[in-house]
Formats: C-alpha cells, structure tokens, sequence
C-alpha cells in the first residue's frame, strides 16, 4: 500500500481503539457500553486531521477518513465488501445507475447477503450476544469471516 499524501502519525488508530466503556451490574459483572464506545471513537476520529488518500493493493483510491459507521456491511459478517448490481456503460465503464431491487454479493461470505449500515450491524451482534463479551469480540474480529 502506498501513499499520495501523508499518514495518521504511527499508532494513531491503536491509541483511539483502546478505550472500550464499560457498564456494571450489580454483581460485578461487566457488559460493553457499545453506544458510549462507538459516540467516544468517532469523536476521536473526527479530531484527527488527515488528509491522505491511500492506494490499496489493486491501485484503487480510497479515502481512509470514511466513517465506518456510514458504511454498509454484509448483513452476517461485518464485511465492507459487498457489491450490487448496477447498470454500466461498456464503453467508459460509468455507473449509470443500481438495478432497483437488485440483490447483494458479499465476497466474503462468497454469497448473496442483505447489506446494513455499519453501526447498525455493531448494534444487532451486541444483541445476539446479549452481553457476552467473548462472543462479541470473536464475532467483531471476523470469526464469521
């Protein structure tokens, strides 16, 4: 991967990833406050002034300032990756516009999937696990994968 302008200063994202809010029952038992974890992330995020725009391994731009949140995600694994269907111009290879009603490719998953936006995903694997911290940091970590 290389870079047309600078980088976040190294361990930049390390130290913002590492604040992870708690709430305690009265049994002493701990549950990740998901909603003051992910608020306390963005606004550290948003902080940091970045102006780099990367290219990965395959020359694709990206702007790593994205917010994940807003990103949509395959339903079952969490994965960015995921593609719909849409109407091309063969000859300047444009988007012209999605098929409505078109299905969803994760390639992770290698099958059709239903896409969600990010945060709301983080959201619905919080509620499978109902409170299970183990099972959620697996799943976050890409066990699904």
């Amino acid at each position: 991967m290389s870079t047309v302008s600078k980088l976040l200063d190294k361990g930049a994202i390390p130290r913002i990833t590492q604040d992870i809010y708690y709430i305690c029952s009265s049994n002493g038992s701990k549950v990740v406050n998901i909603d003051l974890t992910l608020n306390r992330f963005r606004d550290k995020l948003k902080k940091i002034e970045s102006t780099t725009i990367v290219i990965d391994d395959v020359g694709q731009k990206y702007d790593p300032t994205l917010i994940i949140e807003d990103m949509y995600v395959c339903h079952y694994c969490g994965s960015e990756e995921v593609s719909q269907s849409g109407w091309v111009n063969i000859n300047t290879e444009k988007l012209n516009d999605f098929v409505e009603d078109s299905s969803f490719w994760c390639d992770n998953c290698n099958e059709e999937t239903k896409a969600m936006k990010h945060f709301d995903w983080t959201e619905k694997i919080a509620e499978e696990c109902m409170g299970n911290k183990d099972e959620y940091d697996k799943i976050m970590d890409g066990s699904r994968a």
